[in-house]
């Protein structure tokens, strides 16, 4: 007989006894996280004392075990992700280290040091691009499929789908299928290394002043410029433009010192680098239109506006894009930012 998220959860504290330091204390409770995108449950154990953090997902146990394999890689690898204390795959639930709720994107809006904070972020992925990219396809590594042309092209799908659908793109269907076309070439040709696909504030957690990773089950091999562009193209965060360029400037250095810039010059680098974030605006515009209106979910409207603004600056920075960047300033000049975040 199927367990229903209420068994699952009491289930999950008894579970405890199996951690470090054993049970929690009979009084803990279970608070669910703030939702986000994902369907699935998060919830913080605690007893007031000691906490710990259970991810429930009795109905897709297939990424839940590629959260656990993925997870369990990198921090083998010395990668800063969640320690996994335990995982019973009958019933769908992992439980791991409780890392707290602050967000790279919660400090930013504090404003505090956040600048070194991403400076050890991009340190952090460089990590991930060079050392653990070597580990990959060695024995106890997890299948890592390619994130390749027909990928990104199923990407810029979902946008037309389910943004451009909604609204009327200036752009012509020729133009659009050209471009579109030249964004999966361009960047499925690039050397693949460990591509997190999702690297974003609020994927990245601050514990003890250091970035610590969540949201790895969707990992993937692709090229380097994706994830770069995703922490630094974050419409959650709208970094502005003299500081993601010092911050570009850093990871370029960062990741040559460690030899995994693949000899490009740096303008060469920076053009691949906006091409990337093109594509990665295309996907997250199509996420918060599906997430905002498709699932209800209003809170995503939010990001709507920011996000055209990037995708807009970033094919004026490239020039190789004119359609898609005349589309992005003819969806600013039709989608009010004030409609989109009345009372949500």
């Amino acid at each position: 007989m199927n367990m229903n998220i209420a068994e699952l959860v009491a289930h999950a504290l008894d579970l405890t006894a199996e951690i470090p330091g054993g049970s929690l204390k009979p009084n803990a409770r279970a608070v669910p996280f703030t939702a986000g995108g994902s369907g699935r449950y998060f919830l913080r154990l605690s007893d007031g004392d000691r906490s710990v953090v259970s991810l429930i997902e009795p109905s897709n146990t297939e990424e839940l075990k590629r959260y656990y394999s993925i997870g369990t890689f990198l921090k083998d690898n010395g990668i800063g992700v969640p320690e996994i204390y335990l995982f019973d795959r009958k019933k769908g639930i992992l439980l791991m280290e409780d890392l707290g709720d602050t967000t790279l994107e919660k400090m930013w809006i504090r404003g505090n040091g956040v600048i070194s904070i991403y400076r050890m972020c991009l340190d952090l992925l460089c990590r991930m691009q060079v050392a653990v990219t070597g580990k990959i396809g060695l024995e106890a590594s997890p299948h890592l499929e390619r994130f390749g042309r027909d990928q990104f092209l199923e990407e810029t799908d979902y946008f037309e789908r389910e943004f451009m659908q909604r609204f009327k793109p200036d752009i012509s269907p020729s133009d659009w299928e050209r471009e579109r076309a030249k964004l999966a070439d361009e960047l499925s040709a690039e050397p693949a290394v460990f591509m997190h696909r999702d690297y974003q504030s609020r994927n990245i957690i601050i514990s003890c002043n250091e970035p610590r990773l969540i949201d790895f089950q969707t990992s993937y091999q692709g090229p380097s410029f994706y994830d770069a562009a995703s922490l630094l193209k974050d419409p959650y965060v709208s970094l502005p433009e003299k500081t993601e360029s010092t911050l570009l400037e850093h990871y370029y250095r960062k990741l040559s010192a460690e030899g995994g810039d693949n000899g490009y010059r740096f303008a060469d680098f920076r053009h691949l680098y906006t091409t990337a974030g093109i594509q990665r605006n295309l996907q997250a515009l199509a996420a918060y239109a599906k997430l905002g209106f498709g699932d209800g979910k209003t809170r995503f409207l939010r990001s709507i506006h920011p996000a055209l603004m990037l995708l807009e600056r970033g094919a004026r920075e490239n020039g190789s894009y004119p359609g898609i960047r005349k589309m992005a300033l003819s969806f600013l000049n039709e989608i009010s930012e004030s409609d989109l975040i009345r009372d949500n």
